[in-house]
C-alpha cells in the first residue's frame, strides 16, 4: 500500500497517479491518499485535495483515505467526543462508499505538549470505538504507529477492533535495526502486523528484496510505501509480495 500525499506534499499528482493505475492491483491492491484531517471540536475537515480515489477503484484498486493530524490539542478535544466524531467520519464513510474501503489513521502530535499515557489510554479507546463502528457496516480501519511516539503503546493498541498497525520505525533504518523492529512488531501484533517501507532512502532493489523476504519469513502478510511516487525498479519486489505464497 503506497500513501499518495497529493497536494499536502506537492506531489505530481497526475504522473503518480497514472503510474499507480498503470501497475494496477497486482502491484498495488490498495493506496491511502492524503484526504481528511481531525479537527478542534472533534470534527472531520475535507481537506479538499484531489480526488483521486475514484479513478484508482476504477482500476480495481482500494482507497484508504487517511485522517491525520499533528495537534495534541485536537487529539485532546477528541479525547472528549469520540462518539461524535466516529458519527461524523462514519457519515463521511457512508458519502464516498463507492470509492471508501475504510479509513488509515495517521496521528502523530508534534510539538508542544508530549502526549503521556492517559492519551494513550485514550487514543486505544477512540480506536476501538471507531474500528467497531466501520467493521458493522463493512469497512476497515488501518493505523499508523511508531516508537518514537508517546501516544502509541503496543500493550493497549494490540487488544483493539482495528485491522491493521502499520509501523513506521522501520522506515529509515538500516537492516539489523528493521529486522529488531519487525520481531517485535510480529510477537505483538500477530496477522495484525504492517511494515513500513520509505522511498526517500534511496533502497537498491537488494535493500528492498531484503527487508520484503524478511517481512514473509515473520509471517506478516502486509506494508505500506510512504511515499508515491514508488520506483518502478521495486515493482517485481512488490508484485511478488502481493501475490506470492
Amino acid at each position: 500500500m503506497p500513501w499518495m500525499c497529493l497536494e499536502r506534499c506537492h506531489e505530481k499528482v497526475d504522473k503518480d497517479l497514472a503510474d499507480i493505475l498503470a501497475a494496477g492491483p497486482s502491484v498495488f491492491p490498495t493506496v491511502s491518499i492524503e484526504a481528511f484531517d481531525l479537527d478542534y471540536g472533534a470534527t472531520i475537515k475535507d481537506c479538499g485535495y484531489s480526488r483521486v480515489g475514484p479513478k484508482l477503484t476504477e482500476k480495481g484498486i482500494r482507497v484508504q483515505p487517511m485522517i491525520t493530524t499533528a495537534n495534541i490539542k485536537k487529539l485532546r478535544d477528541l479525547w472528549k467526543d469520540p462518539s461524535g466524531f466516529v458519527a461524523k467520519a462514519m457519515a463521511v464513510a457512508r458519502n464516498y462508499s463507492q470509492w471508501i474501503v475504510g479509513f488509515n489513521i495517521d496521528f502523530e502530535p508534534e510539538g508542544g505538549e508530549v502526549p503521556n499515557h492517559d492519551d494513550a489510554v485514550n487514543f486505544a479507546k477512540f480506536l476501538d470505538l471507531f474500528g467497531k463502528a466501520l467493521h458493522a457496516e463493512g469497512f476497515n480501519l488501518t493505523v499508523d504507529i511508531a516508537n518514537w511516539c508517546k501516544l502509541m503503546e503496543d500493550d493497549l493498541l494490540a487488544k483493539v477492533d482495528v485491522d491493521r498497525f502499520i509501523t513506521m520505525s522501520t522506515y529509515s533504518v538500516n537492516l539489523a535495526r528493521f529486522e529488531e523492529i519487525v520481531k517485535d512488531k510480529a510477537a505483538k501484533y500477530g496477522a495484525k502486523a504492517g511494515i513500513g517501507l520509505m522511498t526517500a532512502y534511496g533502497w537498491s532493489v537488494d535493500d528492498v528484496k531484503n527487508r520484503l523476504d524478511f517481512v514473509k519469513k515473520n509471517n506478516i502478510n502486509s506494508f505500506a510505501i510512504w511515499e508515491a511516487p514508488v520506483p518502478a525498479t521495486w515493482y517485481p519486489l512488490l508484485k511478488d509480495f502481493v501475490n506470492g505464497p
